[in-house]
């Protein structure tokens, strides 16, 4: 029983039948890989002693590649970087992805938060516009009665809220 490696990166392999057996009893049929998924054995090969003394020896299977001859070797040092850089330039871009996402909310936040003061501005304006006309002290109390209560917000009423700015 040996196992079988994709020639494509990241290297994956499946426990399977020598490759006589394979060649015998699939080829050029497909097989089932370890996900489930249909295989062509040409996108197959062998783990033969190289592969299994890269896995021995801990080499992560992202530095794994085909040597083009049905065999794997590990990377080189340069090819190596260039699969780093290429993590890091996905990670770096997944962040910058996420800002879109973060400028949406905060945009959601800010159009909330103009919202809530002007609620406030009315109300303010409307109390001085109730003082400044009033006559007496009992005219004063009268205007400032008539301004509604500005409500109490609980927490999911402010991220409802800001779910409906989202995308506005």
């Amino acid at each position: 029983m040996g196992h079988w490696t994709k020639h494509t990166n990241p290297i994956n392999f499946v426990p399977r039948a020598g490759p006589a057996k394979m060649n015998r009893d699939f080829a050029p049929l497909v097989f089932i890989d370890a996900q489930g998924e249909a295989q062509s054995n040409a996108e197959w090969s062998y783990l033969d002693a190289n592969g299994k003394a890269l896995f021995d020896a801990g080499v992560p299977l992202k530095y794994w590649t085909s040597d083009g001859a049905g065999s794997v070797r590990e990377m080189t040092a340069l090819e190596q970087q260039g699969v780093d850089d290429a993590e890091t330039t996905a990670r770096l871009d997944d962040i910058a992805n996420q800002l879109d996402d973060l400028e949406d909310i905060l945009r959601a936040f800010v159009l909330q938060l103009l919202d809530e003061r002007n609620r406030m501005a009315v109300a303010f304006n409307d109390l001085k516009n109730g003082i400044a006309t009033a006559n007496n002290l009992n005219d004063a109390k009268a205007a400032a009665a008539a301004i509604a209560d500005e409500p109490i917000r609980t927490v999911a009423q402010i991220k409802t809220a800001l779910r409906n700015k989202l995308g506005t």
